[in-house]
């Protein structure tokens, strides 16, 4: 069994200074996206490997979860809305290819852990 978590951003910067920038009144940062990990994880899967993505959306957009998931050829989607981020707790949604999505309430990010890890185990 091979774990893989990756937690990047979806930019980085254009190009980056080697030195120090002056001091300006604006500055203006030039971003370009980043590879998409797990869509390429999702492309070359065998079939024994199972891919699990996260989706930050904002509150009642699962239907671009669902998308991203079908896109990307996911096993299973974890649709987060960004009140999530920086709580101590998580209100998510799991979602899987053949249609069932399941709400979890509420529960701190612990016990939601041993949830998923549940659900994934259960995908083999």
């Amino acid at each position: 069994v091979l774990i893989m978590a990756a937690a990047v951003s979806d930019y980085r910067m254009a190009h980056i200074n080697a030195g120090k920038l002056p001091r300006h009144d604006k500055l203006t940062l030039e971003l370009e996206a980043t590879a998409d990990i797990v869509a390429a994880a999702g492309a070359m899967k065998r079939g024994d490997q199972r891919t699990i993505g996260f989706s930050l959306e904002t509150s009642g957009d699962v239907g671009r979860a669902r998308e991203k998931m079908l896109r990307k050829r996911l096993d299973l989607m974890v649709y987060n809305p960004t009140e999530t981020m920086n709580a101590d707790t998580v209100s998510a949604t799991l979602l899987y290819p053949d249609g069932r999505g399941e709400e979890l309430p509420c529960r701190d990010k612990a016990d939601f852990a041993d949830i998923l890890i549940q659900r994934v185990a259960a995908l083999f």
